[in-house]
């Protein structure tokens, strides 16, 4: 999560102690912010409250989105293994961090185009801050919606 910066970028945000990742997702109507952390070399994913079990099916395939953990990167790790640079990340690195939805990754990518970064920053949590205004509540998440 450390590689780019848009694991910062609102409605999600790293937290150092203990290090995790946090983020809001929209989940049909609700909204429901995730903290996802490592513990015993899993992937720990802890919601703010009860959920459903549809509700926590489709946090799943969220998380499962952002990680590309559907992508089979094994022909990637077979290929760097042999080169003396690279074969650290053999070891299961490499994958790219998504937002859980293709819409939301469609807006950062118009919000990185030909700006600073500080502006992608300001851009995203206006978006972020307009949501929250519209009476979504005081965590807010991009519109599009997790399937």
């Amino acid at each position: 999560m450390y590689s780019h910066g848009c694991a910062r970028l609102a409605p999600a945000q790293i937290v150092e102690d203990p290090l995790s990742y946090r983020r809001t997702l929209r989940l049909g109507d609700s909204l429901v912010t995730v903290t996802l952390s490592e513990r015993d070399g899993a992937l720990e994913v802890v919601a703010d409250r009860r959920v459903s079990r549809s509700v926590g099916k489709s946090i799943e395939r969220a998380v499962a989105r952002m990680f590309r953990f559907d992508d089979n990167l094994a022909p990637f790790y077979a290929m760097i293994a042999g080169d003396e640079r690279l074969r650290w990340a053999a070891s299961g690195a490499g994958r790219l961090l998504a937002s859980p939805s293709v819409f939301e990754d469609t807006i950062k990518t118009i919000c990185t185009t030909n700006c600073a970064w500080s502006a992608t920053v300001r851009m995203t949590n206006a978006l972020v801050e307009l949501g929250r205004l519209s009476g979504t509540g005081t965590r807010c998440a991009y519109a599009g919606r997790v399937v």
